[in-house]
């Protein structure tokens, strides 16, 4: 479930905030993806939060990707919109494809 993920990452130190939606994927139907937002003058590799994630989840709940909230989503409202960041997400992982 999205929250448990959220909940984890919420309490790495470096992390403030974090946010997990679901996209579409070909061969699972839904796969989760992370949103970030680091404490001030922090940050942690993603492949350093995946590698404690998979020692706290299972792996069909690990996220597929972890991407850094923008100070544009950040400034949205206190409320980060769940349908774009599935949009931001798609984004990203269409620009990793080429």
């Amino acid at each position: 479930d999205l929250e448990e993920i959220e909940a984890i990452l919420n309490d790495f130190k470096e992390i403030r905030q974090s946010r997990v939606v679901p996209i579409t994927h070909k061969q699972y139907g839904k796969r989760p993806v992370a949103f970030i937002e680091f404490q001030p003058n922090q940050t942690i590799p993603e492949k350093e939060i995946m590698t404690q994630l998979k020692t706290k989840l299972p792996p069909f709940k690990c996220p597929d990707h972890v991407f850094p909230l923008t100070q544009q989503e950040l400034k949205s409202g206190l409320k980060l919109s769940k349908t774009a960041l599935i949009e931001t997400a798609n984004k990203y992982i269409n620009t990793l494809k080429t």
